[in-house]
């Protein structure tokens, strides 16, 4: 795993725009995250879906520690790779470039169900500078908090990219899980690169076109981008929901 890689120039510091957060409420807890990922499956078997939005290390791990983790696993929902292009290099999304190994063991590993959804499908949900200030003046706790915290993320997309917004990629993934119908998918075999110049780049081989290799995952390719927004304030601002609709 690549070491200091946590994308600061988009998420700030603190993964949280540079808010200044010093402390997470609640009880820290002792056991390894490796560990409780393998006992709450194993408890709970066949009834959770595990949705990573960063580096697949803490699941491969589970993997290589428990023989028997992928199979208590009711579903994988990953944020995380690109059929058509990066954002760490022409091939590689961040969190599999990150940790290319662990990717590349998690989608080996014989999970039931996966699904990624990558960039191709993030690429189409993204927070206008409209939408943007309409969290603001919608002036709630929520609101203001998702504002604040993609302040530095919509400067980096400028900087970076010239664009104006922020590309909602793990709340996608999110609303994947509460409308299956917000992304358009294809059955493809998925493998991960771990060297050269194509490090950290998944390759996807749709099985329409490679009927050879067997299907390990299913690809996001689009996402119905006023269907994700309409979740998006649907679930967290109803009360504003027409005036969202007018400005989707």
């Amino acid at each position: 795993m690549r070491e200091n890689d946590n994308c600061e120039e988009f998420h700030g510091d603190d993964g949280l725009g540079n808010l200044g957060f010093k402390e997470v409420p609640g009880t820290v807890k002792e056991e390894h995250a490796v560990d409780f990922l393998i006992r709450k499956v194993r408890e709970e078997k066949g009834e959770i879906t595990l949705v990573p939005i960063g580096p697949l290390t803490n699941i491969a791990q589970a993997v290589q520690k428990d023989p028997e983790f992928a199979k208590n696993v009711k579903e994988v929902v990953i944020m995380g790779g690109a059929e058509h292009g990066g954002n760490m290099s022409p091939h590689a999304e961040f969190n599999f470039w990150t940790d290319p190994e662990a990717a590349k063991i998690v989608f080996q590993a014989g999970f039931e169900r996966v699904t990624m959804v990558g960039l191709d499908a993030t690429n189409y949900v993204f927070l206008s500078p409209t939408l943007r200030e309409l969290l603001y003046l919608i002036n709630t706790p929520v609101s203001r908090f998702i504002h604040k915290i993609t302040r530095v993320y919509a400067d980096g997309h400028w900087e970076i990219e010239k664009k104006l917004g922020c590309e909602l990629c793990d709340v996608l993934t999110i609303a994947y899980l509460l409308d299956r119908n917000v992304v358009e998918k294809v059955d493809a075999f998925v493998d991960v690169e771990t060297s050269g110049l194509c490090d950290g780049a998944s390759v996807v081989y749709r099985t329409k076109y490679y009927p050879e290799k067997k299907k390990n995952c299913e690809v996001a390719v689009k996402a119905d981008t006023k269907r994700f927004f309409e979740i998006f304030f649907g679930y967290l601002f109803p009360e504003h929901m027409d005036v969202a609709r007018e400005l989707i």
